[in-house]
């Protein structure tokens, strides 16, 4: 990486429609944060079942079938979760990310709350800058017909670590910074044919949060923040196949165009402030546009009644701030 340049990690498209399918990890748009936007984007993004396994299936006429059925199982209304996961880019930084979460549902739609949990360092020319992102979810959709939609809104704070540069670590005056985040998509759920379904979707989401950029006095008096509002788009389409008995499991392959107003932030010098008898540089900061895609592939198994595993895997392909591959686990409960 130069000197100076931020790569930042493509946020994964933050809340995907909870209405349609498990899993994925949290949300941030920015410089480090390319870990932080996949990363992010899982207290955003974690779907529920609902859409899928849900959408018009065929009723049975066949009445030895439901007597073999036996009695309805109770209905559950509400859904706790907790997963994890590593963002890994090409050339670093590796980042784990924890989210927990609850869901409850109202008759064809939803409302969740989630927190993230998530820590990563970015190598920013010879220093490493550690950083932890504590972000809660808000979030609410469902589904009318064959539509589906989802909306949320985060908030939460980075805080900062020591800084390890040439000189050893450090602590910085500034201490942490805020981040928050408003999202929405919508999609069409289309029967392909028995058990078969594609979802396109339409996503735009905007974050915001500061960047620390180290300076070169070990006191840190040279520390200055970066503002780094971003506003992504994303095109999508889901293929599923649901299986089991009840159509309560699924696996699914994705593909995403992603194309954000901030993708890479780059410190440059704007000239020099020469008031105070010396030449004191003056930095600002430029940020790039930028568009990658994705491939994910999902999984969604129905262990009992109350009880789904959640898997996912994602990597993004053409990425100013450096490709990444994603993985998270987890499990969902429905009482």
């Amino acid at each position: 990486m130069q000197p100076g340049t931020c790569r930042r990690w493509p946020l994964a498209a933050a809340f995907a429609p909870l209405a349609l399918v498990a899993g994925a990890p949290p949300l941030a748009a920015q410089t480090e944060s390319a870990p932080a936007q996949s990363a992010l984007a899982a207290g955003q993004d974690t779907v529920s079942i609902n859409a899928l396994t849900s959408s018009p299936q065929p009723a049975s006429t066949d009445p030895q079938a439901a007597t073999l059925a036996g009695p309805p199982a109770p209905a559950i209304h509400w859904l706790a979760e907790a997963s994890g996961g590593i963002a890994d880019r090409d050339g670093g930084p590796r980042g784990g990310f924890a989210v927990t979460g609850l869901s409850r549902k109202l008759g064809d739609y939803y409302l969740r709350g989630a927190f993230t949990a998530y820590r990563s360092t970015l190598e920013r020319s010879d220093t490493a800058l550690p950083s932890t992102y504590l972000v809660g979810t808000l979030g609410g959709g469902g589904r009318f017909g064959h539509w589906v939609f989802d909306g949320w809104a985060s908030y939460g704070r980075q805080q900062y670590g020591e800084i390890n540069g040439a000189t050893g670590p450090r602590s910085s005056p500034f201490h942490s910074s805020p981040y928050w985040a408003l999202g929405a998509d919508f999609g069409r759920i289309l029967r392909l044919g028995p058990h078969w379904y594609a979802t396109p979707t339409l996503t735009l989401t905007y974050t915001y949060s500061r960047l620390l950029h180290p300076g070169y006095h070990n006191d840190g008096t040279d520390d200055f923040q970066s503002s780094e509002p971003a506003l992504t788009g994303i095109a999508a389409i889901r293929l599923d196949h649901t299986l089991g008995r009840a159509q309560q499991s699924l696996i699914g392959l994705g593909y995403s165009h992603h194309a954000t107003s901030n993708g890479l932030s780059t410190v440059t010098l704007l000239g020099f402030d020469t008031q105070s008898g010396h030449a004191v540089p003056e930095l600002g900061v430029l940020h790039r546009r930028d568009g990658w895609e994705e491939l994910a592939g999902n999984a969604t198994l129905r262990l009992t009644h109350r009880l789904w595993l959640d898997l996912s895997v994602v990597r993004s392909f053409g990425a100013a701030a450096g490709d990444t591959t994603t993985g998270s686990a987890g499990f969902r409960l429905g009482f």
